[in-house]
């Protein structure tokens, strides 16, 4: 067998994100962060005003519009936004939609990409490896000159993995982009800013991340090492998901939440996933409906 590591450096369970992201700004030399966040959570959440507090000067932009599935267009918008910034650092507060947008921005960033046009040059269904100009700027021998640390507010595992997912709303398809290492540098796992993640999305995302350890575990393609990891998940999951739906304040429950994913959603990228994954891929961008709800009904049909 081959298995190969992600790009992924560093994985804080259980702290918040208002004391850790300065500390891993520092150690990554990083001084100018962009912030990207759902719309809700920049609005309603009083603890994303602390954020930009803890961060001071080196807060240097947000983007707040990324809609689910990660339209397109709102990818372009961001990553004006970025450009005009000068951003040396991004940091994604939310869900799957949020984490992707900011893969996405960080292959355009780092190939030079100006138009539509340019960063559809990258778009494969599976493999977004193809486009004119790749390794013309590092990609290929170093790291993306601008990296991500992820601070996931629900369970859909979006940070594990080297994909990103763009929606194309005129084809309501999703097009796939990929990179050695779009997946984020660091992830934080603030048990505490995710207690304001409304019920149902947490829940189904717990069953889309569910669905990566069973599909995973089933798959060809799997190994004694990744076994571990998936029948954990699976056992942990089953421990501390109905503590949260009894106490939706159980923080430490939510962390175990968390770490369960982590173990999940080790071999996304190592291991092919089945019907429910591909069925439920194509459901969501066609019908506007979440991964997480895909993912209880593929899992209830299976």
């Amino acid at each position: 067998m081959e298995f190969n590591y992600s790009a992924l450096e560093t994985v804080v369970v259980g702290k918040s994100v208002n004391t850790e992201l300065p500390k891993l700004a520092k150690k990554l030399s990083t001084e100018r962060i962009f912030l990207f966040a759902s719309n809700s959570l920049s609005k309603t959440t009083g603890g994303f005003a602390e954020l930009r507090e803890a961060l001071g000067n080196s807060y240097v932009g947000l983007f707040d519009q990324i809609g689910s599935h990660t339209p397109r267009s709102d990818v372009l918008a961001a990553l004006l936004e970025v450009r005009k910034s000068n951003a040396d650092l991004m940091v994604s507060l939310g869900g799957g939609s949020i984490i992707d947008a900011c893969k996405a921005v960080q292959l355009a960033l780092d190939q030079n990409v100006n138009s539509e046009e340019e960063l559809l040059q990258y778009a494969q269904q599976s493999d977004g490896t193809q486009g004119p100009r790749w390794g013309d700027f590092g990609l290929l021998s170093d790291h993306s000159r601008v990296r991500q640390i992820a601070v996931p507010t629900t369970l859909s595992g979006a940070e594990y993995s080297n994909n990103a997912g763009v929606l194309n709303t005129q084809s309501s398809a999703k097009e796939g982009y990929r990179g050695k290492d779009l997946c984020p540098q660091c992830i934080v796992y603030d048990p505490h800013l995710a207690a304001s993640t409304p019920e149902w999305l947490w829940l189904s995302t717990a069953i889309r991340s569910l669905d990566h350890a069973v599909e995973g575990f089933c798959s060809k393609e799997t190994s004694p090492y990744l076994d571990a990891h998936f029948l954990h998940a699976i056992s942990m999951f089953a421990e501390s998901l109905p503590q949260v739906k009894t106490d939706p304040d159980n923080l430490q429950a939510r962390s175990l939440n968390f770490q369960a994913v982590w173990l999940a959603c080790c071999g996304l990228g190592t291991v092919s996933h089945g019907a429910s994954h591909g069925i439920g891929y194509i459901l969501g961008s066609l019908c506007g409906v979440p991964h997480g709800h895909t993912s209880c009904v593929m899992f209830q049909q299976f």
